[in-house]
């Protein structure tokens, strides 16, 4: 099969909340990045801290990196990052573009690696990869997805009915899937990555997911949004997910992957509300009763394998065991 070789460009877009050492770790890691003939690379970073604060970021940059024509440096004063990637993507120009959260860092080869990948597969509009988690001081940790090979032929099913996928950092996208007009809400919430990902994922011709390749650097640090969970954010999440013209699952297996979801999804966040004390009883009770709907509106049912903790939390919510299950979830927060 001929192959038609083409320069590609590249653009990695950073939105910035405030000044820290990360930044500039993760600047290092896009900046120096390993090139050859093959495409070009541009960083956007979308700084939205004060003006003093934005001055020292922009001086060290400034200072630091002397490719300057390759840094574009945009300041906000909104503390948002859904409308920080917005405002990047309407000035991006670049062929592919890809997220990089500022406390986060890619290997230098991902661009290589990322490029290897376009011409090897006919250049499809989205490649998903994977990545890595790792401590404060970049230490890995577990890889994030252990079960790669079904998702992978499923990428579409899980992407719908479960969070496996919802990511927008381990994805590389063509710059011409984006049209701001499809999109409405730009407040910042938990599950904001997935309604950014819906319409370019239903738009794209061709997706490539490798789940083999773990080239991003995820940092896991207290007080990231991520480890904030609040009740309004959960069910803004789970709204969002099942609202979405192709949220209600049609065959046995997405109605299982959308069920090990809620269940996942409903007992992680709830470890980490009663952990940090986010939730209190009434909105527990609104949450299982918002649980117990979907499950029974759309049939859902399982028929994949569920992880101990699941199984309790399925039989607990099934028989209407609120109480128990609310023990049970505390003392699983408290390990």
């Amino acid at each position: 099969m001929n192959r038609t070789y083409k320069k590609n460009s590249f653009s990695f877009l950073i939105p910035n909340l405030g000044y820290s050492s990360f930044l500039f770790d993760c600047l290092d890691s896009v900046v120096n990045q390993k090139t050859d003939d093959s495409f070009e690379c541009y960083i956007y970073l979308c700084d939205q801290s004060d003006n003093e604060t934005h001055k020292k970021i922009t001086d060290e940059i400034n200072k630091k990196y002397q490719d300057k024509k390759r840094i574009f440096i945009l300041h906000s004063k909104e503390k948002s990052v859904t409308l920080a990637r917005h405002k990047m993507l309407s000035l991006c120009k670049s062929d592919y573009f890809c997220f990089v959260d500022s406390d986060d860092y890619v290997d230098r080869d991902f661009l290589l690696t990322i490029n290897k990948l376009l011409y090897a597969n006919n250049y499809p509009d989205i490649i998903i990869t994977n990545y890595l988690r790792c401590d404060e001081n970049g230490k890995d940790l577990k890889n994030s997805q252990e079960d790669y090979k079904d998702i992978e032929k499923n990428y579409l099913d899980y992407f719908l009915y479960t969070n496996a996928l919802n990511s927008l950092c381990t994805k590389v996208i063509n710059r011409k899937l984006y049209n701001h007009n499809d999109y409405s809400d730009f407040s910042n919430y938990n599950g904001e990555d997935f309604v950014m990902n819906y319409p370019m994922m239903m738009k794209a011709s061709s997706i490539l997911c490798r789940l083999d390749i773990c080239k991003y650097h995820y940092r896991q640090r207290k007080g990231s949004r991520i480890t904030n969970i609040t009740f309004d954010g959960v069910i803004h999440t789970l709204k969002t997910k099942n609202t979405t013209p192709l949220a209600a699952p049609n065959t046995a297996f997405q109605k299982s992957l959308k069920l090990k979801m809620i269940i996942s999804y409903f007992s992680d966040t709830m470890q980490k509300m009663i952990r940090s004390k986010r939730i209190t009883k009434e909105e527990y009770f609104i949450y299982i009763n918002y649980i117990d709907n979907i499950i029974n509106k759309e049939q859902l049912f399982i028929k994949t394998k569920l992880s101990s903790k699941e199984k309790i939390v399925y039989k607990l919510l099934v028989k209407k065991r609120a109480k128990l299950l609310f023990v049970v979830l505390w003392f699983a927060s408290k390990r």
